[in-house]
């Protein structure tokens, strides 16, 4: 954060807040117990370290407002990847781009993901396609995992 660090401004919020009690969940790429303390220190109320599931996330959420899901049968929402294929297209790219990739799924950067992949030549649109359709739905764990 430019001006301000996450722990300064948990502890603004929480201080200006009304009724004290807007919920903050702090995401942080460390994942060290003395960086989920420090978050709690100051006014957190949840941790979570990156890379995460959405599963994760959804549940920090419901905990922090005191609600449950109700999940739509996960066959009709699957995605249906051609593992081979696209591993194949993958390795047709140069190493730096693939670990750029893999940093920004890392990172759960629909973005930067999407960012990369203007850089893909236009005889790769199926990847193209394919990695955005995966970005989209918030599926890193699957970019993550055809990059490895």
């Amino acid at each position: 954060m430019p001006i301000i660090n996450g722990y300064e401004a948990s502890k603004f919020i929480k201080s200006n807040s009304p009724e004290k009690s807007t919920p903050i969940i702090a995401v942080s790429a460390n994942a060290f117990i003395e960086d989920q303390q420090q978050a709690l220190a100051v006014g957190c109320d949840d941790f979570i370290s990156k890379p995460f599931s959405t599963n994760k996330l959804l549940a920090a959420i419901g905990r922090q407002l005191n609600i449950s899901y109700a999940y739509e049968d996960e066959a009709s929402v699957k995605i249906n990847v051609n593992t081979e294929k696209i591993k194949s297209s993958l390795g047709k790219t140069s190493p730096e781009w693939r670990e750029r990739l893999y940093n920004a799924s890392c990172l759960c950067d629909d973005n930067q993901v999407f960012d990369l992949l203007k850089e893909l030549p236009q005889s790769e649109q199926q990847l193209q396609r394919k990695i955005a359709e995966l970005a989209q739905n918030f599926r890193f764990d699957l970019i993550i995992e055809l990059i490895s």
